[in-house]
């Protein structure tokens, strides 16, 4: 007889199925805007819909790549990011709607509004039309939502102004 066969057999550890690495450190979260439960993401956006279910850090210059001209970028990003989303649903469309009218892939339009990606000058001008809007009006939300605003309320009634009152209009005199 092998010495093998004279050894007694002890039982199997019970060993559980190991989770993927890193899996079992983040939270699981449920998005607000169409409740799917999913594991928190590094950027804090919803998986299905990418609706931000968590404050983001602030991103910084250097956090980019150190330079000025990488935070100005970022900040655009955000900025076109913000107008895009409010002027959406302002208007009461939804991504695949909007991606449909500009012939855009709806993962698209989700990046340009979380401020992941700038739009192409070709993406930007679907954009606006889709929205309803001429490209220079969208530009304009960039700068100063507020002014544009009103801008495009002024525009609304210039038709029925006077050349006098569209003069003092301009000119900024009430």
């Amino acid at each position: 007889m092998s010495t093998a066969a004279q050894m007694p057999l002890l039982p199997a550890p019970a060993i559980a199925p190991a989770a993927p690495a890193g899996l079992e450190a983040r939270p699981v979260v449920r998005c607000q805007h169409c409740r799917l439960v999913q594991y928190q993401s590094v950027r804090g956006r919803c998986v299905r819909c990418c609706a931000t279910y968590a404050p983001a850090a602030p991103e910084t210059g250097s956090e980019a790549g150190g330079g000025a001209e990488d935070g100005m970028q970022i900040n655009l990003r955000r900025r076109m990011g913000a107008a895009l989303l409010r002027l959406r649903q302002a208007r009461h469309i939804s991504q695949k709607e909007l991606a449909r009218r500009c012939h855009i892939s709806r993962p698209n339009i989700c990046a340009f509004e979380r401020g992941g990606r700038l739009p192409a000058l070709k993406s930007f001008i679907a954009l606006a039309a889709g929205l309803g809007l001429p490209a220079a009006m969208l530009a304009m939300q960039l700068e100063d939502p507020a002014r544009a605003d009103w801008l495009a309320e002024v525009a609304a009634y210039a038709p029925r102004l006077s050349p006098a009152q569209r003069q003092r209009i301009l000119e900024g005199k009430p």
